[in-house]
Formats: C-alpha cells, sequence, structure tokens
C-alpha cells in the first residue's frame, strides 16, 4: 500500500523529484522570467538549499511550488518556479511549447484522445496484443512496474529533459528497467489490456505537474 500511495504521488504531483544532481563548474546564475512566472534554470553543482540562499527564499517553499518531494534531487536544465503565484493551466502550455524534447507515437493503431474525470489528458491507443511499445523520446526509466492503482497491467514512467516524463499503462510486458537509459524509438513493452480487457496503450505526456495534449507534441517517426 505504501508503494502505491508513493507511485500514485510522483505521478499526480511530482515534476522533477526523480533526477540527480551533478558536479559543480562556474555557471552563472540566470533567472528566466517569462510574462506569467519568473523561472531558474539549474546549472551544474546546484542543489535546492544553494538555490534558495542565492534567491533569498526558503528550501521549502521552493519545493512547494514545484511539487518536489525528498530527497529533492534536481537535473541540470530543469526549471524551477521561483514565485508564489498560480500558473494558468493555459499559459503553462504556452510555456511548454519551448521544449527541446522531440516526441514521436509510442505505438501504432487508432488513436483517441481522452480527458479524464479529474482533467488529466491522454491518449488512448487500440491495437494488437503484444505489439512492441516504443518510447516516445530519450530518457531515463523512473519506474517499471505492476500493481499502481488506476493503471491496469505494466506500467512504465519514463524522466526526459527539463521535468518532462511520460508514461505507457497497460502492458503486457515490460522490457526495460528502473534507471535503465532509453532512446527515441526503442523498445520499451509490449501492448497488453486495460481493465475491460481490450487492446489498448494509455499514454501521457507531463510536464511539472500538467498533463497535456500529447497530440499537440508527436510526430510520425
Amino acid at each position: 500500500m505504501k508503494r502505491l500511495v508513493l507511485i500514485g504521488f510522483f505521478l499526480g504531483l511530482s515534476g522533477c523529484s526523480m533526477f540527480q544532481e551533478s558536479p559543480p563548474d562556474n555557471s552563472k546564475i540566470s533567472i528566466k522570467t517569462t510574462g506569467y512566472e519568473s523561472f531558474y534554470q539549474v546549472k551544474r553543482g546546484d542543489t535546492l538549499f544553494n538555490i534558495a540562499r542565492r534567491h533569498g527564499v526558503k528550501t521549502s517553499d521552493i519545493a512547494s511550488w514545484n511539487s518536489l518531494i525528498p530527497p529533492y534531487k534536481l537535473q541540470v536544465g530543469q526549471m524551477l518556479r521561483l514565485l508564489n503565484s498560480s500558473i494558468k493551466s493555459t499559459d503553462y502550455m504556452e510555456f511548454s511549447k519551448c521544449t527541446p524534447i522531440q516526441w514521436q507515437f509510442p505505438t501504432g493503431g487508432q488513436v483517441v484522445r481522452k480527458i479524464s474525470r479529474n482533467g488529466r489528458e491522454a491518449l488512448e491507443i487500440t491495437g494488437n496484443t503484444a505489439q512492441t511499445i516504443f518510447a516516445a523520446a530519450d530518457g531515463t526509466v523512473a519506474y517499471s512496474g505492476n500493481g499502481v492503482q488506476g493503471y491496469a497491467g505494466g506500467l512504465i514512467i519514463l524522466n526526459h529533459s527539463m521535468g518532462w516524463h511520460s508514461v505507457y499503462a497497460h502492458n503486457q510486458r515490460r522490457l526495460v528497467a528502473k534507471g535503465a537509459s532509453v532512446k527515441r524509438g526503442q523498445p520499451i513493452a509490449t501492448l497488453g489490456v486495460n481493465a475491460r480487457r481490450h487492446p489498448v496503450l494509455h499514454f501521457e505526456i507531463r510536464c511539472g505537474r500538467q498533463t497535456l495534449n500529447p497530440l499537440r507534441y508527436l510526430s510520425e517517426k
């Protein structure tokens, strides 16, 4: 049960908590300001504590504003919010358009866009049982396992750059383990069935706490 709660928390809230820190260098501090929010882009050697100290805010505040959980590990290039103000969903989507990530469809089949009761956006891709599921972008496997509430079959979560994630649910067989590095187009699983026993892939793209419409980012190849 504890494991389910932790995974559920990660899926619903944590945007960037799985990443590793890198050795320090002499990079300058920089704040990037958009029309609606101020962000700090993580440099090599940064920790949440020294970022908070340099910008005169509390470590706990930055963690709260960015939905980070202990041990607060960061990724070079990750964007951290430095102000305590709400980002509208539409504004966050506008900010997310600057992603450098190249995405591709994770498998072939009929694509249906789905919006859940809680507003979470996803794709349902129907196909044939055991067909290959591919990584939609370069990344690292953050989770590969079974038994997560709300997702029938196997589940894989990939971490990408700057706080982006992709989610692949209802897998029949998982081909990658937690911690593995994967390339865009690499086989990571085979297609399984959902709770209604229909062969389908549930696919999400996330940026921070937001689930975004995957069709805005995916290309055929």
